[in-house]
């Protein structure tokens, strides 16, 4: 036990010596690492100097680069304001801009059509230049005639100065003949005036002294001078006028105001061009009747022979002509009505009879104008229709018995949209009492026309049937004779009217 001991002192010892060392060598790393800390702690002081230094002076250059990059930031501000200001500008002057472009496009439309009329008149002044050239040598030769005329005309004058100056002589005297039989009338008529009113004072002397009087109804003349009263003048019978149609009447009538004048006149400026492509419809169905009645008179084939001809008609100028004249109606009318929107001083219910009074004229240029622009001919007219136009043209009749499918060329015309048909029937003779016409449905034109809202069209047929005979209504033919008997009892149709409105229905 006591070597077991030695040995463990000795463990243990050589284990305080290893400490011992270790001890020793902790300090030495102490005695370093304080020596380290105090280099430190004295590092640390002059980095800490130094570091609130440069911290101030960083905080100085912050502060001066973000005064410097609010007043940037200020004036960026700025610049953007001016900049979203100009931009507003922009946009105004671009939607001005825009409008102007679209009305230079509509004008250089309206110059292209008649630079391309202008060559049409080019070519057609080259082709008349021949027939110009013996006009002028007629113009010579009746220059030539007129000379001639004119020296016999000046000594035909002098003949007439002189029986002039004897004529003036012998009014002279048949005036100061009938200036003394003036005064010799006047004078007799003075004379005449006194005894009257003499007679006249006696009368009122003898009335006045009579002591019965006269009756309440009865008129007496206070001198022979004076007019007799008539106890009919006060209650004279005056027939009833029948109140305008809404289609025909003017716009807002005794209104005056400078908007409703301008669609007035651009009213009037549409009807002179629709009127002006009613005459261009009526030669072009005319030469197309003529030149189909000559097809059929030959046994040509009838749709190959109208393709032939269609391409050789010379009234294609006329035509592009009056269509420019109706587009030119149609933007007018489309700008008056863009423009009544902004019109305030105008009552809502005269805004909207205006809004609609421009509608409907819009309508009927629009109408007009897809018509003149369409390549309207005979070929998709059925021929039986074609055939009833001949005789129409030829005869001046078209009886229902050859309508086709018992219908007649009007009512073929108002469900296609033929205005052009229409107004060729209404220029011929017997044609307007077909305006009121029913097919075997019992229907007039008017009733398509309005059911296919055609509303141009519709306008059209009650403005021309209105001077037509009065369309009878589909009610029962006793109906009908009731309404015209009162009609003529109150004076408002004569008889031969009330008998003709039943003939529709027989």
């Amino acid at each position: 036990r006591h070597e077991a001991l030695q040995q463990e002192l000795e463990r243990t010892t050589q284990e305080a010596a290893g400490h011992r060392s270790a001890l020793d060598t902790a300090q030495r790393d102490r005695a370093e690492l304080a020596e380290k800390h105090s280099i430190a702690q004295q590092d640390l002081a002059r980095l800490r100097e130094h570091g609130e230094l440069g911290m101030q002076a960083a905080r100085e250059e912050g502060r001066r680069k973000y005064d410097d990059l609010h007043g940037r930031h200020q004036d960026v501000l700025r610049e953007k304001d001016k900049h979203r200001g100009d931009l507003e500008n922009l946009r105004g002057e671009h939607g001005s801009l825009r409008s102007e472009l679209e009305a230079a496009r509509q004008r250089l439309r309206i110059l292209e059509l008649a630079e391309s009329d202008l060559q049409e008149l080019r070519k057609t002044q080259l082709q008349r230049e021949p027939a110009e050239a013996l006009l002028r040598a007629q113009v010579r030769e009746l220059q030539f005639e007129l000379e001639e005329d004119r020296r016999d005309g000046a000594s035909r004058i002098v003949e007439l100065e002189g029986g002039k100056r004897e004529a003036d002589e012998n009014h002279r005297r048949v005036l100061q003949d009938a200036t003394a039989v003036n005064q010799a009338h006047d004078r007799l008529e003075t004379n005449l005036r006194l005894q009257l009113e003499e007679k006249d004072r006696e009368i009122e002397v003898l009335r006045g002294s009579n002591s019965r009087r006269p009756s309440n109804g009865s008129a007496i003349r206070k001198s022979l001078w004076s007019e007799p009263a008539t106890a009919a003048s006060s209650s004279s019978w005056r027939p009833n006028s029948a109140p305008a149609s809404p289609w025909l009447s003017d716009l807002l009538p005794g209104f005056e105001d400078s908007f409703v004048q301008k669609v007035r006149d651009a009213r009037r400026s549409a009807d002179a061009a629709i009127a002006n492509a009613s005459r261009v419809h009526v030669r072009m169905i005319s030469d197309l009747i003529q030149h189909a009645a000559e097809i059929r008179r030959s046994g040509r084939t009838f749709a190959f022979g109208l393709r032939e001809w269609e391409c050789k008609h010379d009234l294609d100028l006329e035509r592009r002509t009056a269509g420019s004249g109706v587009e030119a109606s149609l933007y007018a009318l489309r700008a008056l009505r863009e423009e009544a929107e902004t019109r305030q001083e105008l009552r809502p219910e005269e805004f909207q009879q205006v809004k609609e009074y421009l509608v409907l004229q819009v309508q009927r240029c629009q109408e007009e104008l897809d018509l003149l622009r369409r390549h309207c001919t005979l070929v998709e007219v059925p021929e039986p229709i074609v055939d009833s136009l001949i005789r129409l043209a030829s005869e001046g009749v078209c009886s229902s018995r050859d309508w086709a499918s018992g219908a007649s060329p009007l009512h073929w015309s108002a469900q296609k949209g033929r205005r052009d048909i229409i107004e060729f029937v209404r220029a011929q003779e017997g044609g307007a009492k077909m305006f009121n016409t029913r097919d075997h449905l019992g229907r007039t034109p008017l009733s398509y026309a309005e059911e296919l809202e055609r509303q141009g069209l519709a306008h059209y047929l009650r403005a021309e049937g209105s001077s037509a005979l009065a369309p009878a209504p589909f009610s029962s033919p006793l109906a009908s004779r009731s309404a015209s008997a009162a009609a003529l009892a109150l004076g408002a149709l004569p008889a031969s009217a009330s008998s003709s409105t039943t003939e529709p229905l027989a």
